[in-house]
């Protein structure tokens, strides 16, 4: 991936932050630094004079005293490429010349990760290796420093890292504290932040090197309340920025001690427990922790295997640099990428189903490490370390239930046994103590005084609640206790949106929920009207941000901001994710609760905005969001389902749910048929055929619907070569319909059977199979003869390739040509397009402008597939520029087109292999 100045100037600032803190550390290890009570690190110290080249406190990064002494004057400079970047005498010299600009007694050092130049090296004095890196001395030059000239060390990042911990542990094994490897990395992730601190301002420069051993030494219980202190945010990776309370050190510990990369063999760590357990939480830590021991950390939501494979094929684009072969396998394209990497590297599979969902996408080769959280925890590789994830200890869960609940430490001990009454009746469960720590943060009463009520409250829910699998009853009720307390005490207009909004998204997935989606389909009040449908648009960003805020008040949801390149969109990118406990618990209170009629309401209105939502992703070719709202879609469809049937008010409202449902039906089922899921798209339109005909007998507009999916579905079944007698089943039940519809139907009718038929009457005949299949060429003929009374025929998109077929079959490729332009105004969608494209290669071939045609085949080749959308049509084209490639006959030719003939073959056996996957996996 390519570096901005941004990325330059933070990895500028973290390799300072850590060449300071191990330089000052190894300092107050060492002999030279006699007394360390009167040890003082100054951070950006003042140098009392000006300096050409630079503001007053640029010119020294740090400096080191003893009793008033000055002993080190220290400027850091790093590379993100440090091989690329040498470090030459003039920029040395300038750099000295700065440090010695105003008279000290101590050494003038230059820490720094770039490697000297030829001329450089060889004006110092041989190195001298010690645990800092290469030790160089430049006597040469006006002004030298010391009495042994100035210093220059030569330290790289990972060890610098290695030997700041070896350093850490040292002095915690001085006081006899834990050395473990996470303990190192807090106490040490404080020291950094601490100088960062230093050198913004935020406290005095100096820092006394009795506060520095302090810092390292803070025991153990307290470590993760200070480091709980830190925004762990990471945007580019796209890790969740979950806030720990408690970080759980001996399970990161674990994890860690196990990802350790020791050959080109990735080791694999598996975290097992239930929901609300914390394994995400941990995940989450552990790449925040480590993130800069990663070159990369990829973060995938692994809970659906559609939308998985699609952010494996961006991520593999992402490091790469550039477009991915479109037909090549993703878990193959990630494979690749990460064994080339040079790392190391973290994948995350956060929410695996079990093993036999990822095992494909695990790559066996590379330098990185493997991290998966699942509920399941059986079934995974005997070379993976498998970890259970339990409820929290006492004192961990005391110390959430505090954090949550805003109570300093000094006053944990005068309350912590009522603390220890809540969290035992809660079984530890750590999403559970959250949720009540934050009911008596916003209670802002006495605790002691509010924990019988609580109890009343939570024992006055209803017992018939339906509780989820591995959770206790009352940290349910813990957990829907705070839902209901969004927004309390805040007074923002928007606490009822914030609601609705978290009710209405426990119907869709819980990760990626996009809020340009939600916002508007949760605004009160909300009318579908089916025949003017409201499009996707971008929320309010004011209203956005208030509700996101209001969410956060009881750590409900978090806002995630996903790539909206390689197959995405910008709308559907500003997500926010909700925990799969807290979405499934949000959903069985609110089913419990709903009046009548308002659970239809409610999913009315959120499939009413999916509809057009899934159908401009999918026009638009933002095939990344397709998959993620194709997830949502299925989501929906299937928890209606299990509750149907819903309660109604009145008969209209019910004709507008089940008309919005059967529009994400049909949605969904063209998401299935654009990426060769035949079967299942057929099997949803079958039903879609069956509701508008059984909900709705002798209403015309149903009629047309059914009409309309029987034509779609004969699409979908010829599409996938089905045997004749299949597509004829179907077939002869929607020429009736057909025939129905003309005869008796209104204008508008009559137009949308003429727009079906032609399809109808391509799918018919699309094969030889069918053609010659008696009963079929019957229906084909009835399909024609409506065809023929269409006033239109000849401006519809399949009359003009079905006109161009016969040009084909009749060899006439210079019509094929002259038609194309007319063609690509007439149609609109991805797939056709795909199909005029391979028509336009193959009728250049034919007609001998090969240098136009490799062209126009280069560009071809190179088209991008997302999660196999358009791949039938891609094949098909690829079939057609194949055969016109076998019958090149000039000699002249012969050689590049058995070139081109090769690529083309392998790219269509590549496709056909993912189609037919797609079609197993059904």
């Amino acid at each position: 991936m390519t570096n901005s100045g941004g990325t330059a100037a933070a990895f500028g600032f973290s390799y300072q932050y850590l060449a300071t803190a191990t330089f000052v550390l190894n300092w107050l290890n060492s002999d030279a630094c006699i007394d360390v009570t009167t040890a003082v690190l100054e951070v950006e110290p003042p140098t009392g004079g000006t300096d050409p080249d630079g503001p007053d406190d640029d010119i020294v990064d740090f400096a080191l005293h003893v009793g008033g002494v000055e002993r080190f004057r220290v400027q850091v400079k790093a590379s993100k490429d440090p091989s690329a970047r040498t470090l030459a005498p003039a920029e040395a010299q300038r750099v000295f010349d700065r440090l010695n600009a105003i008279r000290h007694d101590g050494e003038s050092v230059l820490l720094t990760n770039r490697h000297l130049g030829p001329t450089m090296t060889s004006a110092c004095s041989a190195p001298t290796k010690n645990e800092l890196g290469l030790l160089f001395f430049w006597p040469g030059g006006a002004a030298s420093s010391g009495p042994r000239g100035r210093q220059i060390t030569v330290s790289h990042n990972r060890e610098l890292e290695a030997y700041f911990e070896k350093l850490i542990r040292k002095v915690r094994q001085d006081k006899d504290l834990s050395q473990g490897v996470v303990s190192s990395r807090m106490v040490g992730t404080v020291l950094r932040h601490l100088i960062f601190d230093a050198a913004a301002g935020n406290r005095d420069r100096q820092i006394s090197g009795r506060e520095i051993l302090d810092t390292l030494t803070i025991p153990d219980a307290r470590i993760a309340h200070a480091a709980g202190a830190f925004d762990w945010g990471n945007a580019e990776s796209q890790v969740p920025n979950v806030r720990s309370s408690v970080p759980r050190l001996d399970l990161l510990d674990k994890v860690g001690a196990a990802l350790e990369v020791a050959d080109r063999t990735p080791p694999l760590a598996v975290l097992t427990g239930h929901t609300g357990v914390g394994k995400s939480t941990i995940a989450s830590d552990y790449c925040h922790l480590n993130h800069n021991r990663y070159e990369t950390v990829l973060w995938l939501d692994a809970r659906d295997e559609g939308l998985l494979r699609a952010q494996i094929r961006d991520w593999a684009e992402r490091l790469t640099g550039r477009r991915v072969d479109p037909s090549a396998n993703p878990a193959g394209l990630m494979a690749a990428a990460l064994a080339s990497h040079r790392g190391p590297w973290l994948l995350v599979f956060d929410g695996a189903l079990g093993r036999g969902h990822i095992e494909s996408f695990i790559p066996t080769i590379g330098h990185g490490s493997i991290l998966v959280t699942t509920t399941n925890s059986t079934g995974w590789w005997p070379t993976a370390r498998i970890y259970e994830v339990t409820s929290f200890t006492s004192v961990q869960a005391i110390e959430c239930f505090a954090a949550y609940a805003d109570i300093p430490p000094r006053e944990i001990p005068a309350v912590a046994g009522a603390i220890n009454t809540i969290v035992e009746r809660l079984g530890k469960i750590p999403l559970a103590v959250s949720m009540a720590g934050l009911y008596f943060r916003n209670a802002q009463s006495d605790l002691a005084e509010l924990v019988p009520s609580y109890f009343r409250t939570l024992e006055a829910l209803d017992d018939t609640i339906a509780i989820p699998p591995g959770f206790d009853r009352t940290a349910f009720a813990a957990v829907s206790t705070a839902v209901e307390r969004i927004g309390a005490g805040t007074g923002s207009r928007y606490v009822r949106n914030a609601r609705i909004l978290v009710m209405t998204a426990s119907f869709v997935a819980p990760e990626m929920i996009p809020l340009n989606l939600l916002i508007p389909a949760t605004s009160d009040p909300v009318r579908i009207d089916m025949a003017d449908l409201p499009q996707p648009a971008r929320a309010d960003p004011a209203v956005s941000r208030a509700i996101v805020t209001l969410l956060r008040t009881q750590t409900i949801a978090h806002r995630t901001v996903g790539d909206a390149s390689s197959g995405g969109n910008d709308l559907s990118s500003d997500c926010i994710q909700i925990h799969p406990l807290i979405h499934e618990i949000v959903r069985t209170k609110y089913i419990a609760d709903a009046p009548e009629g308002a659970l239809m309401n409610a999913t009315t209105a959120l499939l009413g905005h999916l509809i057009p939502w899934l159908g401009v992703m999918r026009t638009s070719s933002s095939f990344l969001a397709l998959e993620q709202l194709r997830v949502h879609a299925e989501a929906v469809l299937s928890y209606i389902e299990e509750l149907e049937p819903l309660s109604y008010v009145a008969a209209q409202q019910r004709k507008v749910y089940l008309t919005a449902k059967a529009g994400v039906m049909g949605e969904v089922a063209a998401c299935y048929a654009n990426t060769a899921r035949m079967r299942k798209s057929s099997e949803l339109l079958q039903k879609l055929v069956v509701l508008y005909l059984g909900e709705f007998p002798g209403e015309e507009w149903a009629q047309v619907f059914a009409m309309k999916h029987a034509a779609d579905m004969l699409s979908d079944l010829s599409s996938a070569s089905v045997e004749p007698h299949n597509l004829h089943q179907v077939a002869e039940k929607t020429l009736p319909m057909m025939l129905h519809l003309e005869q008796r139907g209104t204008d508008s009718t009559k137009e949308m059977v003429y727009s079906n038929v032609h399809l109808a009457l391509q799918s018919v005949t699309r094969e030889h199979q069918y053609r010659s299949y008696t009963g079929l060429d019957r229906l084909a003929s009835g399909f024609g003869e409506i065809a023929d009374r269409d006033p239109k025929k000849e401006s519809r998109p399949e009359w003009l390739m079905r006109r161009n077929n016969g040009f084909m079959a009749a060899g006439n490729y210079q019509a094929v040509l002259d038609s194309l332009d007319s063609l690509r105004s007439a149609i609109g969608l991805v797939n056709d397009m795909v199909t005029l494209d391979a028509l336009e290669v193959t009728a250049l071939i034919k007609t001998g402008r090969l240098d136009r045609a490799f062209e126009k085949l280069e560009v071809f080749l190179a088209f991008e597939l997302v999660a196999n959308h358009v791949a039938l049509s891609y094949r098909d084209g690829l079939g057609k520029i194949a055969g016109a490639l076998r019958h090149v006959e000039s000699p002249d030719d012969q050689e590049r087109a058995e070139e081109y003939l090769m690529r083309t073959v392998g790219r269509f056996t590549a496709v056909e292999r993912e189609i037919q996957a797609a079609q197993s996996d059904q």
